[in-house]
């Protein structure tokens, strides 16, 4: 129930960012300070160093209606 979550988002710096939100904030924080990836892959990998069970789930603001 009051589980950290994680998600990765893009970036205006160089491609992708790890981000996680505690269930006590509001907002989401990036993983250890500054963690920009080039790719989509390198940020998985990140994430897998920093949980492990992880659930991906795609997201597009193209199909949320905005």
């Amino acid at each position: 129930m009051f589980k950290t979550k994680y998600r990765i988002v893009t970036d205006a710096y160089l491609g992708y960012e790890v981000q996680f939100r505690v269930w006590f904030f509001p907002f989401y924080l990036q993983c250890n300070g500054s963690n920009t990836h080039p790719s989509l892959e390198a940020a998985k990998a990140y994430l897998g160093k920093q949980k492990t069970k992880i659930v991906y789930s795609e997201w597009s603001s193209s199909n949320s209606g905005f």
